[in-house]
């Protein structure tokens, strides 16, 4: 009888660590298991089997290379894109690396804003025919961009507080921020936020481009991805380097600041 109780007890053990390992999280490496070093406006790192960083690199101030980060998600046997590289010629090299290296069509390109840092490469859309999604607000902010690449639907019932499933990923329009048509990535197999231009990096000292910003609304924008996305492990912002959710922490920071300032 202690011997049977025992077998048991072992099988029971097992099923649950069976049960926890598939309910974890797909594990991430933040700072890239493999790096492509494309060109010199380029780079593209392996975070997880299917799923990829891809910064491209763009001259401010005549001379100063600034980074900008999106993501490629492999979902089944299509690719997912999170904001074009940062101007044409990246785009295209980057669609180039996808072609080449994955060998999978790209379905969806998701921009995360409107400014050329994320949807500067439609061109090469264009010129590809791959279809590109915007929110009404983005295009709405991107009209006079005069865009002419193929229309991707998935995104144009999409509204402030709102969320849509595109693939493997989840689009979420938290309110304004960065911008007024700001969205966040979530990658719920990673518990990974891409969180775009709304978020800072950990060594951001300021808010950078506020241009078209809205200082009141972002502070509330960032807490509305705190409630949705309790569980977040890992988060990527539009430029600089990645981390983990104290980066929501730090933009509310740098915000508190900006505000004492004015």
């Amino acid at each position: 009888m202690n011997t049977l109780i025992r077998h048991c007890l072992v099988a029971l053990l097992l099923c649950a660590s069976f049960v926890s390992r598939a309910e974890d999280p797909a594990p991430i490496a933040v700072d890239g298991t493999r790096v492509w070093h494309v060109s010199d406006e380029l780079q593209i790192k392996q975070l997880a089997p299917d799923l990829w960083e891809h910064t491209s690199w763009h001259l401010l101030d005549g001379n100063r290379p600034y980074p900008a980060n999106g993501l490629i998600v492999r979902d089944g046997d299509s690719i997912t894109l999170i904001d074009t590289a940062w101007g044409v010629e990246p785009t295209r090299q980057l669609i180039d690396w996808i072609d080449a290296t994955l060998k999978l069509p790209i379905t969806h390109v998701i921009p995360t804003h409107f400014h050329d840092d994320r949807i500067g490469g439609w061109p090469e859309l264009d010129v590809r025919d791959i279809p590109l999604a915007q929110s009404p607000k983005t295009r709405e902010l991107a009209a006079g961009k005069q865009i002419s690449a193929p229309h991707d639907p998935v995104l144009d019932d999409l509204k402030q507080g709102q969320a849509v499933p595109v693939g493997a990923v989840e689009v979420f329009s938290p309110g304004p921020g960065h911008s007024p048509d700001n969205l966040v990535v979530w990658l719920p197999q990673y518990q990974l936020l891409f969180g775009g231009c709304m978020i800072k990096s950990i060594s951001a000292a300021a808010m950078g481009n506020v241009a078209d910003a809205d200082p009141v609304q972002w502070p509330q924008s960032i807490r509305n991805i705190q409630a949705r996305y309790p569980q977040i492990r890992s988060v990527i912002p539009g430029h600089f380097e990645s981390g983990g959710p104290e980066l929501l922490d730090h933009t509310l920071t740098l915000l508190k600041h900006t505000a004492r300032s004015h």
